[in-house]
C-alpha cells in the first residue's frame, strides 16, 4: 500500500490507496482541525468486467479537536469528462437540483462525442 505525506507549514496532507479504494486525511495543525475523505468505487469480487462502474462515492469526516466552534464546508470541484485538452471546446452542461429525503443533489447532463452523458453529486444532510 502506497503512503504519500506531504509536510506543509501549517498542515500534513497523507494519501493512502488500496484499489478500489482510498483515504486523505488533511490535519490542519494550527486550527486543530483534521479532515478525512474516503473514497470507494464498488465493485463486486471475482466480476471486475460486469460490476465495475463509472461511480466513486466520497464520505468527508470533519474532527474539531480545538477548543473553538468551526464552521466547515465542503467544496467539490472535476472536469466534465470529454477529453478536450482545451477547455473552451467542453460541452455546454446542463444542471438540475433534485432532493429526495434528507439526500440533496444536483445532476449535470451533457454530451461527449453524441454520447449522453449525465454525472451525479449528491449529499446526506443530519
Amino acid at each position: 500500500m502506497a503512503i504519500y505525506l506531504f509536510l506543509l507549514a501549517n498542515y500534513i496532507f497523507s494519501c493512502r490507496g488500496l484499489y478500489p479504494r482510498s483515504w486523505t486525511c488533511y490535519n490542519i495543525r494550527h486550527l486543530g482541525l483534521t479532515v478525512v475523505i474516503r473514497q470507494v468505487s464498488p465493485v463486486i469480487p471475482n466480476n471486475y468486467e460486469d460490476s465495475s462502474l463509472p461511480v466513486c462515492c466520497f464520505v468527508v469526516d470533519v474532527q474539531n479537536e480545538s477548543d473553538f466552534n468551526l464552521e466547515v464546508s465542503v467544496a467539490f470541484t472535476f472536469r466534465n469528462g470529454t477529453g478536450n485538452r482545451r477547455w473552451e471546446n467542453e460541452c455546454q452542461c446542463t444542471p438540475a437540483r433534485f432532493t429526495d429525503g434528507n439526500v440533496t443533489g444536483v445532476t449535470l447532463a451533457h454530451t461527449i462525442s453524441q454520447l449522453a452523458c449525465t454525472y451525479g453529486v449528491a449529499t446526506t444532510s443530519y
